[in-house]
């Protein structure tokens, strides 16, 4: 073999390699189109407002947003919006219901006034069972399902006003849809 075609072999192999080096580059560190991450979007309903935020297992949480008219609650992964249910409010009786993992409960309006303002409300699933404090926004509290297990049909629910005194006996509250 002559040094003129042993020269010429030994460049288109270098020639391929490169090529080869460099598409597998491409491959690894360009993300496909569907691994790239999708950018954030802030979800929010139009006239509520964000309130609260109730921490579930793993890295979800659920945010509560209230308006004069209902509320939403969203379900977040990661800090990432999942999805969202709401709901139109009667305000004018105790109300719970269990969406995405978290248990919303309404508190009435009271009919006569002057009456203290429900700034919190304890709730538990069964008499002598533990109980789980929430602050109510606009007549409206959120907390983890867990307190509100398949088996309950109710939960019991006592108002506290701003100085953390009960402002009247616990009521047992059904859950819509149990």
């Amino acid at each position: 073999m002559n040094a003129v075609a042993a020269g010429s072999v030994t460049r288109c192999l270098a020639g391929f390699v490169g090529v080869a080096l460099a598409l597998v580059a491409i491959v690894m560190f360009v993300p496909s189109r569907e691994t790239r991450p999708v950018a954030s979007t802030e979800w929010a309903p139009s006239g509520f407002t964000a309130v609260d935020t109730v921490t579930l297992d793993g890295d979800r949480t659920l945010r509560l947003w209230v308006s004069p008219s209902g509320w939403w609650v969203q379900s977040l992964v990661g800090g990432e919006h999942e999805g969202a249910v709401g709901a139109a409010t009667s305000r004018h009786r105790y109300t719970a219901s269990v969406v995405l993992d978290g248990l919303v409960g309404i508190v009435p309006v009271p009919t006569t006034a002057p009456v203290e303002p429900v700034r919190s409300v304890s709730v538990r699933a069964e008499s002598g069972g533990t109980a789980l404090r929430a602050t109510v926004h606009d007549r409206v509290f959120l907390l983890p399902g867990w307190i509100a297990p398949e088996s309950a049909r109710a939960v019991l629910v006592t108002p506290y006003g701003a100085d953390g005194q009960p402002l009247a006996d616990e009521v047992p509250v059904t859950i819509a849809g149990r």
